[in-house]
């Protein structure tokens, strides 16, 4: 398949071609705004994003924080095991005044968006990098959000399209090979009351949710394969990638998401951690078991269908036309 949008860089002979992927048509105030008048009568319509900083675990116990609005960092794909890197188009640029003319920044670190007239998108369990001029600096986990199309891949389908991890792992905390990656969903829980009478959809914060069991649906897989791509793609690096901050993400293998937990209303969570303990996210002490961890905690919402926007740049138009 051809990644749709952005580009792709062959290894073997730096050749650059093809287009990148998507993201949702509007800023993100003309979405939120719009979402109030259409979504209402949707259930698991996106609150707005309550996050703001990213953790970063230590060894001693002692986590740092970074805004999130210090990270807006390009992020690249890594394809092929190594053999091939894209770059997702409009990752890591500022957010527009008014109505975006091209690509939107997709990268989420709370949300994943699915709108209403697109297939879901497949999640490829994966592991994430933050690279700071070519050199590793932070692990953590992530689902490579995907959707293909008439030969296409959209990776970027508009804003909340590509979700990140939101608790980094410092490169060599934890020994590479004992790094271990397992994945966890639950519903979310639902408030309903709007304070004037009317039924609203209100998610919970996470820290209360624990009355909602979690599901396993992997545990303690192996992330070697993931790193020894993305240490392929280093060795031959385009020289974008030695010059600041950067976002990697590889798969590990074809590990995915089961399709019915992709939908409205489920919570994923990823957690890379030592392979000496298995996490059992229902016991209220995991987090002091697990000691330093990266984790990526990812809410499902439904969204407007996309064609019916008159903000939709042209870039998305393909998209939703071949959806039709």
């Amino acid at each position: 398949a051809i990644t749709a949008g952005g580009q792709v860089i062959l290894k073997m002979n730096n050749l650059r071609h093809g287009r990148l992927p998507y993201k949702w048509p509007m800023a993100m105030h003309l979405v939120l705004s719009l979402l109030t008048s259409t979504c209402r009568a949707m259930s698991w319509s996106p609150p707005q994003s309550t996050l703001q900083m990213i953790d970063i675990a230590s060894a001693n116990g002692m986590a740092q924080r970074l805004p999130t609005s210090l990270v807006k960092w390009p992020l690249w794909i890594v394809h092929e095991n190594g053999k091939a890197v894209t770059q997702v188009p409009g990752s890591g640029q500022a957010e527009a005044d008014g109505a975006p003319q091209s690509w939107v920044d997709p990268v989420s670190f709370e949300h994943l968006w699915l709108p209403e007239d697109l297939e879901a998108p497949q999640l490829h369990l994966s592991l994430g990098l933050v690279l700071k001029d070519g050199e590793p600096r932070y692990l953590f986990p992530c689902a490579e959000a995907s959707l293909e199309q008439q030969q296409l891949v959209w990776h970027n389908r508009g804003l909340c399209s590509v979700p990140l991890g939101n608790t980094w792992l410092p490169w060599g905390v934890v020994p590479m090979p004992s790094l271990r990656l397992s994945a966890f969903s639950r519903e979310m829980t639902v408030a309903v009351d709007d304070g004037e009478g009317e039924e609203v959809v209100e998610v919970k914060a996470a820290p209360q949710q624990e009355e909602l069991p979690w599901e396993t649906l992997r545990e303690s897989l192996p992330v070697g394969g993931s790193l020894s791509s993305m240490w392929k793609v280093l060795a031959d690096a385009p020289p974008e990638l030695s010059d600041g901050y950067h976002f990697m993400m590889a798969r590990l293998g074809d590990v995915t998401v089961p399709t019915s937990i992709i939908r409205p209303g489920r919570q994923l969570r990823l957690l890379l951690t030592d392979n000496l303990l298995s996490p059992d996210l229902n016991d209220p002490n995991w987090q002091l078991e697990v000691g330093a961890y990266g984790g990526c905690d990812v809410s499902m919402y439904a969204v407007p269908p996309g064609r019916q926007s008159e903000y939709m740049p042209e870039v998305y138009k393909n998209l939703y036309e071949a959806a039709e």
